[in-house]
């Protein structure tokens, strides 16, 4: 079951950046792949999160159906898991965006 907590505040996320135009060209994709499974497109170009480093992240666990990888390239977050795994893909996202905050509002100080 997806974790409502993490689509919750992926959605306050995407309405953060809705901005008359943002929206327009940019946005959130989420489907379905046919291992069975997940994949998580995020736009960052026009964000504060764009051009940020970010290093990948796989997991798998012990069995086929319970894994995740999440990446950024070209300016857009991509994430493919699991049938169970989206909470884990949306929660890779939001600590990205945690961590780059904390990292600007370091910068402010």
């Amino acid at each position: 079951m997806v974790d409502l907590s993490m689509l919750d505040w992926l959605e306050e996320w995407y309405q953060g950046q809705c901005n008359g135009d943002w929206e327009h060209q940019y946005g959130i994709k989420i489907d379905t792949i046919d291992n069975p499974g997940w994949e998580v497109s995020i736009d960052l170009h026009g964000t504060r999160l764009y051009g940020r480093k970010f290093t990948d992240v796989r997991f798998q666990y012990d069995d086929e159906i319970d894994w995740f990888f999440v990446t950024i390239r070209d300016g857009t977050f991509n994430g493919v898991g699991g049938a169970r795994n989206l909470s884990n893909i949306i929660g890779e996202f939001k600590k990205f965006v945690m961590d780059t905050q904390r990292e600007i509002d370091q910068l402010d100080t």
